[in-house]
């Protein structure tokens, strides 16, 4: 146990040197990045319209209204055409006339509705020459509800709705996982190349060290070709010195662009969560193949009906003429009352309807029946069948690339399972590197202290830890950018 919280402390201690005190922590810098990244504003608004669009899809009246004020229409003098009437060819001098109406539907499923409509056609009031004035009023009254025998549900609304929230929260999510892995990225690249000027800093010390003291002693002169060849060496050094500068100057340059910040070191690197489970159904891309594919068969379902289902239309209703003088109490009415109902098919349809008309009028009541049919040879089915083949083709397609999807699930998780394995390994083995420089620099400082080694063997074990702090640093970054590969192709 005491071994341990040694281990653990030597990495703390080790992991402090990658930085100044002022060096910003790993999670304030990715949150401060986020909430000032336009990309994911932009990304965020975009969620939120698709899914303000894909709820406005799903939204149906219950029950819809229509009112209409019909045509006001002032006449001038004429003759009032009415048989119905006890009015009948009496002169007038002006009419004032309307047709208002009233419509409501109540919709039960995707095909059946029931339709109410009343209506006051041409209904008025009319001036005589003789200075009566007559009321007229013509109401009517319509009931209608249609039956579908066969596919009544259309769930092509909802499927697609519930693809664009997916799709919708997926895109938003790859977003958020792209950008933070962009930054991990990029620290790790600094990092990196913080490494190599450490390590290559120290390697033109030590060999620009040696040839001092060559030449000190007088071992090799200035213009031998040893010397040319370590000054030649040392220059190689320089130039590999002055590139990795200038690869970690434009790495902090893209630092700020990301994050808005200024990069003045990283602290706070926390082990990343790594636990993952394939899931037998895949993933959200999966998941979005999977509602593509119920969308194409609900169109070819839909497609389908069209040919095989069957309406039957039921109707009934009631007119009537009902109009009255001023200054009399007789009043004139005539009304109709019918029934019908209608079966329709692709190719046929067939209708009868029976009721009373001339209710309460002088000449009697008439019962009536009317009967109707239709049939059609059907000429456009040669092109239906060809369209109900693509739809068939369509939902193919479909299944293929949801299949497809599925298998491509299943290999990347096989293979981030194996991502994950060697991480672990090699990460486990760079804490026991990271253990075993720290104890070669605690013995190193030991013999120092006896007189048994050199400064320049401290300078060299002290590099050994620097490098080991920071390859546990990278290695840590590199396993938080795994995390973020399990986020997205768990999610």
């Amino acid at each position: 146990m005491k071994r341990s919280f040694q281990i653990l402390s030597m990495i703390v201690l080790s992991l402090l040197v990658l930085g100044p005190l002022s060096a910003k922590d790993l999670s304030e810098i990715l949150s401060s990045a986020k909430a000032n990244s336009p990309t994911l504003k932009q990304a965020q608004l975009t969620r939120e319209n698709s899914k303000l669009a894909a709820k406005a899809d799903t939204l149906t009246d219950s029950t819809s209204f229509t009112v209409s004020s019909g045509d006001v229409t002032y006449q001038g003098a004429s003759v009032i055409n009415d048989s119905s009437s006890d009015w009948d060819n009496q002169a007038y001098l002006s009419a004032i006339t309307a047709s208002p109406s009233l419509s409501l539907t109540i919709p039960s499923n995707a095909t059946d509705s029931t339709t109410i409509s009343l209506s006051m056609d041409d209904s008025g009031v009319y001036s005589l020459n003789n200075g009566t004035q007559i009321g007229v009023m013509n109401p009517s009254l319509s009931v209608g509800h249609t039956f579908t025998f066969g596919k009544t549900s259309d769930e092509r609304t909802t499927l697609l709705a519930q693809y664009n929230y997916l799709l919708a929260d997926t895109t938003y999510a790859s977003s958020e996982q792209d950008f933070e892995t962009s930054i991990l990225s990029n620290l790790v690249e600094i990092l990196t190349e913080e490494r190599s000027i450490a390590e290559t800093t120290r390697t033109i010390e030590k060999a620009q060290k040696t040839l001092d003291d060559a030449l000190t002693l007088g071992t090799i002169t200035q213009d031998s070709v040893s010397a040319k060849q370590q000054q030649l060496s040392i220059l190689a050094s320089r130039n590999t010195l002055a590139s990795a500068e200038a690869k970690r100057s434009a790495a902090v340059a893209l630092f700020t662009t990301l994050t808005g910040l200024e990069y003045d070191g990283v602290t706070g690197i926390g082990e990343p969560d790594l636990s993952f489970t394939a899931s037998q159904d895949g993933n959200s891309t999966v998941k979005l193949k999977q509602q593509a594919m119920a969308i194409a068969q609900e169109n070819l379902d839909i497609r389908k009906a069209q040919d095989t289902n069957t309406t039957l239309d039921l109707s009934g209703g009631s007119a009537w003429t009902v109009s009255s003088a001023t200054g009399s109490t007789n009043t004139s009415s005539s009304g109709s009352v019918s029934v019908g109902a209608t079966l329709k098919r692709q190719t046929y349809s067939i209708g009868l309807s029976t009721g009373l008309k001339g209710i309460t009028s002088s000449s009697g009541t008439t019962p009536f029946v009317t009967v109707s049919g239709s049939w059609s040879n059907n000429a456009t089915k040669e092109s239906a069948q060809l369209e109900i083949l693509q739809l068939q083709n369509s939902v193919l397609l479909a299944q293929w690339e949801y299949t497809t999807a599925l298998s491509d699930y299943q290999s990347k998780a096989a293979s981030l399972t194996g991502d994950i394995t060697n991480w672990n390994l090699e990460h486990q083995r760079l804490i026991r590197q990271l253990d075993y420089e720290n104890q070669a620099l605690e013995y190193q400082q030991t013999l120092f202290k006896e007189g048994l080694a050199t400064q320049e063997e401290i300078k060299d074990a002290e590099l050994q830890v620097n490098l080991a702090t920071y390859d546990i640093s990278i290695s840590l970054l590199n396993g938080l950018i795994l995390e973020q590969s399990i986020a997205t192709l768990a999610s």
